[in-house]
């Protein structure tokens, strides 16, 4: 991301202080909880005078509250989780897990509404169209198809909001979880359910809606059976079965810099907390070589010198950055054949330097949101480094990675435009490993949103990190005795 939003510390306080621990807290447990998401790294770098949105520290390295929420969950997350449970008479065992099977369905028939419709007036329209009203400048009509199946069509539409609504009486602090069916007439249409408020519009969600069959996200919770059964291969009954799943190796890392290299009292902080880490800037191109043909990886060869010495895995961050203002100050200027043959060095050399040293690399950085590698090469720009980049290393999984996808729903990096592009990538002839980085970089939190969004991306059946996940700046931080 772009350096704004400083948090500033002076004398080892926080002035402006760098955001809130109760959301930080609800955020991290959400997303920890989800059975797509198999990491998430910190947007927290200490120095002594700021630190990017959200600080853990203060300068005598004493945990602010957003630290101990980081303590707290790590030891959490650090305890086995168990369940116990008897045999039958055939030595079985059965019980209901989440296991990851998030599917984004589009069916011949739309199922039952979830939750017997909840709050909804008429959820099965087995009543026409009360309860529901026009919204904007629509025809809405109410239908029935051939097996029995109610629905409301939308026609005559003239802008995006022209469609079919229903008001809903919400209460404050509670959560909600919003789910239906959606189908279009030709073709494929992106398409997001708005709640409208005093204060404004919220996006419930998005979806890839398609002719001929209805979508939705849907997460499953599936029956698993278990046999016990002794040396000889025979059931034990009446058996007593633990099932035990240790979390330790969930990974939670953060970003570093340069000064960690220099302060033991950082150091000390650091290293016994995370086993992952990310560079906060010492592998962005504008940092690598500011100006042509000088180049500079210094710092983060010293930075991933030190990981390896403290066990710390690290991430790649980044090759490419597809934000027109943020590459070297030299390379705008470039004809389109100049710029082939520097990044082509770029990826090559970076690439091959750390070859089998990243666990990841971000291949082509917010390339949902910006698009200058694909306005100067042709839209497959991405489709190109992805493919070069696991010829150079196979063994490491380049992502994409953006903004505003679980955050909230700008519309440019939505869940579905996500996939989209993963698609894009996939029919533009790359099929090697790819994952799905969302920074994370939250202002308030939607819960029910964030878990509506990560089981839409789960449907790719990719690994989702958070990347750069950070809550802003919020004034006068307390300690928060409950963490």
């Amino acid at each position: 991301m772009a350096q704004k939003g400083w948090s500033m510390l002076k004398g080892g306080t926080v002035v402006n202080s760098s955001g809130s621990a109760h959301l930080y807290f609800e955020i991290l447990r959400e997303d920890h909880a989800h059975a797509g998401v198999q990491g998430i790294m910190i947007w927290g770098t200490w120095t002594p005078t700021r630190c990017y949105r959200m600080c853990l520290t203060d300068n005598n390295f004493k945990n602010l509250p957003t630290g101990d929420v980081v303590n707290k969950l790590m030891s959490e997350w650090g305890r086995p989780t168990s369940l116990k449970g008897t045999t039958d008479s055939n030595g079985h065992f059965e019980t209901s897990l989440f296991h990851g099977d998030s599917k984004f369905q589009c069916l011949t028939k739309p199922e039952e509404a979830h939750y017997g419709g909840g709050i909804v007036l008429n959820p099965e329209l087995n009543l026409g169209l009360k309860g529901w009203t026009i919204f904007g400048d629509a025809k809405v009509e109410h239908q029935k198809s051939k097996d029995g199946k109610k629905y409301i069509v939308a026609s005559n539409r003239n802008t995006a909001f022209d469609s079919f609504t229903q008001k809903f009486c919400l209460e404050k602090d509670k959560l909600y979880v919003f789910s239906a069916w959606f189908s279009v007439s030709q073709g494929n249409a992106h398409i997001a359910a708005k709640f409208k408020t005093k204060t404004g519009d919220e996006t419930a969600g998005w979806v890839m809606a398609k002719k001929g069959c209805w979508s939705m996200l849907k997460v499953h919770k599936s029956k698993v059976k278990f046999q016990a059964v002794d040396q000889q291969g025979k059931a034990l009954a009446n058996a007593t079965i633990t099932i035990k799943q240790n979390l330790p190796g969930f990974p939670l890392g953060c970003t570093m810099n340069p000064l960690i290299l220099d302060n033991t009292a950082y150091e000390k902080w650091f290293t016994p907390k995370f086993r992952y880490t990310v560079f906060e800037n010492e592998l962005k191109w504008y940092m690598n070589e500011p100006s042509r043909g000088k180049e500079d990886y210094g710092p983060a060869d010293a930075m991933l010198k030190f990981a390896k010495a403290n066990n710390i895995k690290v991430r790649g961050h980044n090759l490419f950055w597809d934000n027109p203002k943020l590459q070297p100050n030299w390379v705008g200027g470039l004809s389109t054949d100049d710029l082939r043959v520097v990044t082509d060095h770029r990826i090559n050399y970076v690439m091959s330097r750390y070859l089998g040293q990243m666990i990841h690399w971000d291949v082509v950085n917010e390339n949902l949101h910006y698009s200058f590698f694909e306005d100067k090469f042709g839209a497959n720009a991405s489709t190109i480094f992805y493919e070069k980049a696991n010829q150079i290393d196979g063994n490491t999984i380049p992502f994409l990675n953006d903004f505003n996808t679980i955050e909230e729903s700008e519309g440019l990096a939505s869940p579905a435009k996500y996939l989209a592009k993963i698609s894009q990538i996939r029919e533009e002839g790359y099929n090697g490993p790819l994952g799905i980085g969302l920074e994370g970089h939250f202002t308030v939190p939607n819960l029910p949103y964030i878990r509506a969004s990560l089981d839409q991306l789960s449907s790719a059946n990719l690994p989702i990190w958070l990347t750069e996940m950070d809550v802003d700046s919020r004034p006068d931080q307390v300690r928060d005795s409950r963490f």
